[in-house]
């Protein structure tokens, strides 16, 4: 907990979570945009307007989240890179896996929270535009949750990234090539898009579009827990060699 203290507190005047709060909140512009655009053209969009905003939610995550992630862990990790602090933390004996893990935490905690935000202003919209059905408290615990179990596989990514190299230029490229996969991977077929971890934002859609009687329309499916909590182990792995090559590291 010392080590995630000092990590919000090196945070300090640094904004770090209004820029990641400003970039989730231009992707919920897109999101109610498109989901009022799909509402006012009629359809099974209107008829399913909670589950049309759902799939808009998980297919526009696969764009921000990847590069979200990527300028955290950049403005996290780089602090020590700008004033290269690295081996006089060494010499103070502080432990440098302990300092990894706290770096991980304080960005996880800063993507949360602003997406906890997200979310309410999803359901605020959806109740002010008087969705018709009850509100979907599950569905939208379960887009909420499984996108945290895939943000954890990307943030172990990226922090291996903004920790390993000084130029953090290398983590947002890493970030922005994360988004690509995650946002065109919904393009991909299902055995293809599965093999990176930066497209399994579209296994939360909980919608899809499939074709009745010569017309498009929407039919929910369910979340697929076991893929989302393989991303979830494969993340901890990442995380945990990530940790383990950063701490035998010589500085």
């Amino acid at each position: 907990m010392r080590y995630l203290g000092l990590e919000f507190y090196k945070l300090k005047r640094r904004h770090v979570f209004l820029t990641v709060l400003a970039l989730f909140l231009a992707e919920t512009f897109f999101i109610l945009y498109s989901a009022y655009r799909s509402a006012a053209r009629g359809g099974t969009a209107a008829d399913l307007p909670w589950e049309n905003l759902l799939m808009q939610i998980a297919l526009l995550n696969g764009l921000f989240c990847p590069f979200t992630l990527a300028v955290a862990a950049s403005r996290v990790c780089d602090v020590e890179h700008k004033g290269d602090t690295w081996k006089l933390l060494s010499c103070c004996s502080e432990r440098m896996s302990s300092l990894y893990s706290a770096k991980f935490a304080c960005c996880m905690i800063l993507t949360a929270a602003a997406q906890a935000i997200q979310y309410f202003l999803y359901a605020g919209y959806g109740f002010a535009a008087k969705y018709p059905g009850a509100f979907p408290a599950e569905k939208f615990l379960a887009s909420y949750a499984g996108t945290m179990l895939i943000n954890v596989g990307v943030l172990a990514v990226q922090e291996f990234f903004s920790m390993a190299v000084a130029n953090q230029s290398a983590a947002l490229v890493a970030g922005l090539f994360g988004s690509f996969l995650g946002f065109a991977g919904a393009l991909f077929p299902d055995s293809v898009r599965r093999i990176f971890i930066w497209g399994y934002y579209t296994e939360l859609a909980q919608a899809r579009t499939v074709e009745i009687n010569g017309k498009w329309a929407l039919a929910p499916v369910a979340v697929n827990w076991e893929f989302l909590a393989g991303v979830f182990i494969a993340g901890l792995l990442i995380y945990g060699i990530g940790k383990h090559r950063f701490a035998q590291k010589e500085l």
